[in-house]
């Protein structure tokens, strides 16, 4: 059964290795103390794995960790495989936060993981109400499943946020209707988060981050990259990288990069915003986002970078570049009606090299034009109905801009038309302090006037990082691949690229050596690229191309089925994550352990090469996995066993 703590104490698990597991049978802990008097409880250095809770007759929370009228702090812990559900249909009964439920308290969370939790309808890894403050954490490849699900990493429901120094990456809310919130959901308060990376997370809606009506929301040093809003073809896809209802959002010295949005309609791949939202983006980039869509309605694929409905926005020191949509594939405005409109403010920004496949507004588009207002100083784009923005450069595509804007770097070349164009009068923050430095972390006026875009000139005097070395890639069971390589120093975080065609990339940032690439097709030869970013120094160029096919039974990635990848399966076998021989490329359906379900796919592909039509796969739906594909094992030659098969 749960283990119930229903007085202060700490339980100190560190350097001894701990786990303590539901077994996939019960909840793991219930932390509860009274309104009268809160409990302060810590844990440290444990591992809190496999709870399960679920009910059909009334409201389940927290499988790994239920907390009220209570104080938690984790530090260095790992919550992970833990589960909170409810049969699918059931109405008006929910289950929340799978790794963590927590209200009436605070929580403090330091130097811990939340990993593979799911929840049916709210918070994969976490779900809290009342205070919460991250550090130094990682939330990854958590999952809400249910119709309307909000969450699949986090859900905040109200009260106080911080987050610093946290990866969010790979969580999803996973349902084909109407979710949202992949990486995070805010419900309503105060929230800050700063120097974080939320990439590769999914849902209908803010497949990184959805804030929805009433949160004061502030994003700082932080990348937003590689989210994608839209489940399916048939549905839609509102805001990529972030999408905000009704808040006072600022985003300073952020890159919101390479979010997509598809489905029917597909709507601000980088940033969605609507519904009388306050915006203001100072100091950031929004860059390489794409609004695709299955069938274009008329009102389909609007706003790559940017999506502003009935709201309002002030726009600084900015650059909005590289984007596709349909129609304003910068910036689309759309303005409700004369109560109701939309107002739109820039200040020393870059809205140009944008494309609309249509040819429709490529760096700002409008609809309903009479209900959307604009204003400011000092824009550099190709758009030309901005009459009430003072010193409105038109974009030369003859002349110098960016410096390989094609292979994702937005910074300004030598001899480029946005140097020493801006007004000084606006080197300023929202709340008035003055940018000192830009989003690569250079000194903001090198020269007498401020230029234009989230990146200031530096003379060609920054050094480059070297470029990183022994990139190498492996596979991680069913359609994933781990890049890695080592590190460079001075750099402060990596981006990786990864393409099918060695043309269109896609992008993902890690703050880590490695990361894993999800949701890949099979029998497709996919080649990756990474570079080194840092502050107070160039990017670095990119590595050199390194490539692999997507065949999760090719273990050792030598293009056949044979002796070699039964080698090392036979090294692995038995083993689980987390052990001493485990190897996730030997994991070959995903599942967490090296068994005879593994070895059926290898016998099942016997002999075959890499990319055979033929080949039969692991079932994978959404990137998590449910069941095999039925199929019968091929006869195996004496090539096969000859190995002393009484090891497995």
């Amino acid at each position: 059964s749960q283990l119930v703590i229903t007085a202060s104490m700490v339980i100190d698990g560190a350097s001894s290795g701990i786990t303590i597991s539901g077994g996939g049978a019960t909840r793991v802990f219930e932390i509860k103390g009274t309104s009268e008097e809160i409990i302060s409880v810590e844990l440290k250095g444990l591992t809190i794995a496999d709870g399960y809770a679920a009910s059909d007759t009334e409201s389940t929370y927290g499988a790994g960790i239920r907390a009220e009228f209570a104080n938690i702090h984790l530090k260095d812990c790992t919550v992970s495989g833990n589960t909170v559900e409810h049969t699918p249909g059931i109405t008006y009964v929910y289950a929340y936060g799978a790794g963590l439920y927590a209200s009436s308290g605070t929580v403090t969370i330091s130097g811990s993981t939340f990993a593979g939790n799911t929840a049916t309808d709210g918070g994969g890894a976490i779900y809290v109400s009342g205070t919460i403050d991250i550090t130094d954490s990682a939330v990854r490849g958590n999952a809400v499943t249910g119709s309307y699900a909000c969450g699949g990493g986090i859900y905040f429901s109200s009260g106080t946020m911080t987050m610093d120094a946290v990866t969010v990456t790979g969580n999803a809310a996973e349902h084909e209707d109407f979710t949202k919130g992949g990486g995070l959901y805010l419900g309503g308060g105060d929230v800050q988060i700063s120097d974080s990376t939320i990439t590769a997370n999914s849902a209908a809606a803010g497949g990184g981050i959805y804030s929805f009506y009433n949160n004061s929301v502030t994003i700082s040093g932080t990348t937003i990259s590689g989210n994608c809003a839209g489940l399916s073809d048939e549905g839609n896809g509102f805001g990529g990288g972030i999408y905000s209802w009704g808040d006072a959002l600022a985003l300073h010295r952020t890159l919101v990069q390479g979010n997509s949005c598809n489905g029917v309609k597909a709507q601000g791949a980088g940033i969605y915003i609507t519904y009388d939202s306050s915006v203001s983006v100072t100091n950031s980039a929004i860059v390489g986002n794409t609004a695709l869509v299955s069938t274009n309605d008329g009102d389909g694929a609007c706003g790559g970078g940017v999506y502003v409905y009935y709201s309002t926005m002030t726009i600084s020191s900015a650059t909005i570049a590289g984007n596709v949509a349909d129609s304003g594939a910068g910036l689309y405005a759309y303005g409700l009606s004369a109560s109701k409109p939309t107002s739109i403010t820039f200040y020393n920004t870059i809205a140009a090299v944008n494309t609309a496949p249509s040819g429709e507004a490529s760096d700002i588009g409008l609809k309903n034009a009479k209900y959307v207002s604009f204003a400011g100083d000092s824009l550099m784009t190709s758009y030309r109905g901005l009459g009430d923005v003072e010193n409105l450069i038109s974009y030369n595509p003859a002349k110098p801009l960016f410096t390989d804007a094609a292979a994702g770097d937005y910074s300004l070349s030598a001899g480029s038309q946005a140097v020493d164009v801006g007004n000084n009068d606006y080197v300023y923050y929202a709340d008035g302090h003055v940018i000192e430095n830009d989003l690569s972390g250079n000194p903001r006026v090198r020269g007498v006037v401020v230029d234009l875009g989230a990146y200031e000139y530096q003379n060609g005097s920054t050094p480059a990082l070297a470029p990183p070395e022994n990139v190498m890639v492996t596979g991680y069971g069913v359609n994933r691949h781990q890049v890695s390589w080592s590190a460079v120093s001075g750099a402060e975080s990596y981006l990786l690229q990864w393409s099918t065609d060695q043309s269109n990339w896609t992008e993902v940032v890690s703050d880590f050596t490695d990361t894993v690439v999800s949701g890949l097709d099979y029998g497709a030869q996919v080649y990756y690229r990474v570079k080194a970013v840092g502050a107070g120094s160039a990017d670095s160029d990119y590595s050199d191309l390194v490539d692999r096919n997507v065949c999760p039974m090719d273990i050792n990635g030598d293009g056949d089925i044979t002796g070699g990848d039964r080698a090392l399966m036979v090294a692995a076998w038995l083993s689980e994550e987390g052990d001493d021989n485990w190897d996730p490329s030997c994991d070959i359906n995903g599942d967490g352990d090296i068994t005879g379900a593994d070895r059926a796919f290898m016998s099942a592909n016997w002999l075959k090469e890499a990319g055979d039509d033929d080949l039969v796969y692991p079932y994978v739906l959404a990137d998590q996995i449910f069941a095999e594909e039925p199929f019968e094992s091929a006869p195996l030659d004496d090539d096969f066993w000859n190995v002393d098969f009484d090891m497995f």
